[in-house]
């Protein structure tokens, strides 16, 4: 689910982060600060009290402690569990409910609603405001308050919150973590609660993300937390951009949700509005007495929304606020073409490692698949986007060729430099996932970009190639960034262009099932399944595994086909060969994989149709639904008839058509043969409410009722003796409890 995120946008924890610090906090941070050092004792007691202040004397079996409050007060050592060091933070000293004096506090606690009015929600957010306070150097402070109340025990979760920041240039600083309790009592949060982690420590040349993980304390249904937190951060750079990208609205109720911008009045921000419709948010835009102008949004869904099955991202349904300072593409263009450059490799190691991928002979298509596979193999992945990585300043290609560890940046950087070592000509780019709406063109910043690929001329094809997967072929982009917009260096600026979708060639699975039906119902089945695009990698996978594990695997394939199936023998094709598609062949008995009513009577499931509806289950949806890729898929069966079996037909068509959308299936017998045939080809990926929907759910259907068909087969005899009801006594009214659908 998206969440609001500022570039590099991992560095924010999953849910959404900024606060707000009220006069009234302030006014008790100050005065608590009189009274204490930055740190206080927190004695536990045995009953599992806590209090917080100074220990002043331990002797003769008792501790002389300083409350919070300022009281004094003696407890019995043999009473106390035991005495934790830990920093002191505002409202602290506050024990009880009733003497919070902060009146935002005071008022959302008087009107939190109760589980009743919410019996579908795991929690209520009460108030989040998210602040951003843009300096004149253009360093940003970002602060975060956010109170919720637990309704449910799905909603303890929220109990565990992390701040993920990039501790290169940025400072987080946890404020203060209270619990309300339902009882009236209030918990603080403490330094055992706390850990600072870093995120990717063993890869060096990528550690710059970090993770403070801290656990509210005595968290229960009823329970209202109340959170502030604060991220300071250097001034930005076209490379190390700075972006408010906030997604209003979420699937538990928010009674009160704002966006604040200070900014001082010279500094021009790029303001970018989607999804503006409806119930949209609320603006006011002023200056204060400092002269700063204040922008501010405020929303309210007090309802939530009842997440839908492969709902499209929530950045591309609810309203949607992107914020950056106004630069240009020129500017970042300029700055990473400077970067790249600067990244290039030694000619003297990058011309060893083109040795070593072995390019001395054959075309350039040749040439440049065995550079792109020797850096999947040779070079091991490092699983982090450039929101991990922390902005898009190019790591040097001599680090990654010494190391032999990268990122998919890290790797792309190589891969285009070792192309145009070759002389081919290609361009750098970024993307976003199509899911989240790719790069747009009008919002000048790279902060947009999850990672980088490449766009290469190769004898007039033009080649799109990312280095996420140790599995794809060259020329096949992940499904994340199929059909989506990017931006390509080009010269002095970016430009934007849209990837292609993948296709009935790159995008697609085959299967042809070979199947010998015997008298007494049970089949002998040779399966092969051939996969290509996204649908091979997961296959690919499993070349390291090994023998007996491969053959678990198999194991389970074929009894998803089948309960009884016993494999026999299975096969793979060669795993190593990215350029042919993965084949899987397998061998496997079936006993009573058909039912015999008599000895002249006999009725089979096809058992290798199985459409799953879960995706079309909806009559209508209130919102777009996504499919994972556009792709064809096809399926083939052979049976071979017992003898003096004939199928009784159908008489009937399975089959659905438009524009986006294409199925058709056919069962024939010639012979002693029996054969079916279907194809399947979706060429959208998001299906509207109102209009491509309903076309999808009626194509589903039309596969469903297929999938409830079965085959029945008589001997020949019968069949020339029946009468007319006989001969058209099919099974298709026979109810089956498996979910038709799409494929």
């Amino acid at each position: 689910m998206r969440r609001i995120s500022v570039v590099p946008a991992s560095i924010f924890s999953t849910t959404i982060r900024t606060l707000f610090v009220s006069a009234m906090a302030l006014t008790a941070s100050a005065s608590l600060t009189s009274l204490f050092p930055l740190h206080a004792d927190v004695l536990y007691l045995n009953e599992g009290e806590e209090h917080i202040g100074n220990i002043e004397k331990i002797g003769d079996g008792k501790i002389g402690f300083n409350e919070a409050d300022g009281t004094k007060h003696t407890y019995v050592a043999t009473e106390t569990a035991h005495v934790l060091f830990s920093k002191i933070r505002p409202g602290d000293e506050i024990s009880q409910v009733a003497s919070i004096t902060d009146p935002l506090v005071r008022e959302i606690l008087a009107k939190a609603p109760t589980a009743a009015q919410h019996p579908d929600s795991d929690y209520v957010t009460l108030f989040r405001r998210r602040t951003f306070t843009f300096r004149p150097d253009g360093s940003v402070l970002h602060e975060r308050r956010k109170l919720l109340k637990i309704l449910k025990e799905p909603g303890l979760d929220e109990a565990n919150q992390s701040i993920f920041y990039a501790f290169d240039r940025e400072k987080p600083d946890l404020v203060f973590a209270h619990t309300y309790g339902a009882d009236g009592r209030v918990t603080h949060l403490t330094d055992d609660a706390l850990s600072d982690e870093a995120i990717f420590s063993s890869t060096p040349e990528y550690d710059r993300l970090k993770k403070l993980k801290f656990a509210l304390k005595k968290v229960d249904i009823g329970s209202v937390i109340d959170v502030l937190q604060r991220i300071e951060t250097i001034p930005p750079t076209p490379l190390r951009p700075y972006v408010i990208d906030a997604t209003f609205g979420q699937r538990e109720p928010v009674l009160a949700d704002e966006i604040v911008i200070e900014a001082p009045k010279n500094l021009a921000l790029c303001i970018k509005t989607y999804q503006w419709t409806g119930n949209a948010p609320r603006m006011t835009d002023t200056v204060n007495a400092s002269g700063n102008r204040v922008i501010s949004w405020f929303f309210s869904d007090p309802k939530g929304y009842i997440p839908e099955q492969n709902m499209s991202s929530r950045s591309r349904i609810f309203p949607r606020l992107v914020i950056t300072p106004e630069t240009s593409w020129n500017d970042a263009a300029k700055a990473f073409k400077e970067s790249l450059d600067k990244a290039a490799p030694s000619p003297e190691r990058l011309d060893a490692f083109l040795t070593e991928a072995g390019i001395a002979s054959g075309s350039q298509m040749m040439k440049a698949q065995r550079i792109y596979e020797a850096i999947l193999k040779k070079i091991r992945l490092v699983d982090l986007s450039c929101f991990d990585y922390g902005g898009y300043d190019a790591p040097s290609a001599d680090v990654v060729l010494k190391k032999r560890y990268a990122s998919t940046f890290a790797r792309t950087v190589l891969l285009y430099h070792a192309l145009r070592r070759i002389g081919l000509p290609v361009d750098f780019g970024f993307a976003a996932s199509w899911r989240e709406g790719g790069i747009k063109r009008e919002i000048p910043s790279l902060g947009q970009a999850e990672d980088a690929l490449l766009r290469v001329s190769i004898d007039g094809e033009t080649i799109y190639v990312t280095c996420d997967s140790d599995y794809l072929p060259f020329g096949h982009i992940a499904p994340a960034f199929q059909g989506t917009a990017a931006a390509f260096l080009e010269g002095d600026t970016f430009t934007f262009a849209i990837t292609p979708e993948g296709d009935a060639v790159k995008n697609r699975v085959d299967q042809q099932v070979f199947v010998k039906l015997a008298a007494n119902g049970s089949v002998d089945v040779r399966d092969v399944r051939c996969f290509r695009g996204p649908f091979e990698t997961g296959i690919r996978g499993i070349k390291a595994a090994k023998t007996a594990e491969k053959r678990i695997s198999a194991e389970n394939t074929v009894k998803r086909v089948h309960p009884k199936a016993r494999l026999i023998d299975f096969a793979y094709s060669n795993l190593d060969d990215l350029e042919a598609p993965v084949v899987l062949t397998l061998s496997y008995h079936i006993p009573d994989a058909a039912l015999t009513a008599s000895d002249k009577l006999m009725a089979m499931k096809n058992l290798w149709v199985n459409f799953e509806s879960g995706s079309a289950s909806l009559a209508s949806r209130t919102y777009p639904m996504d499919c994972f890729v556009t792709s064809e898929t096809t399926t083939t069966v052979v049976i071979e008839l017992p003898d003096s079996y004939d199928w009784v037909p159908w008489n009937r068509t399975f089959s659905y058509a438009c524009s986006f959308l294409d199925f058709g299936a056919s069962l024939t017998q010639n012979g002693r043969t029996l054969l079916f045939a279907d194809r399947f080809r979706v060429s959208r990926k998001t299906f509207q409410p109102a209009d491509a929907y309903p076309q999808y759910r009626a194509c589903v259907s039309a596969m469903a009722d297929l999938d409830n068909q079965w085959i029945v087969l008589e001997k020949a005899d019968v069949q020339a003796t029946a009468t007319p009801a006989q001969k058209k006594m099919t099974a298709s009214e026979t109810s089956h409890t498996d979910s038709p659908g799409n494929r």
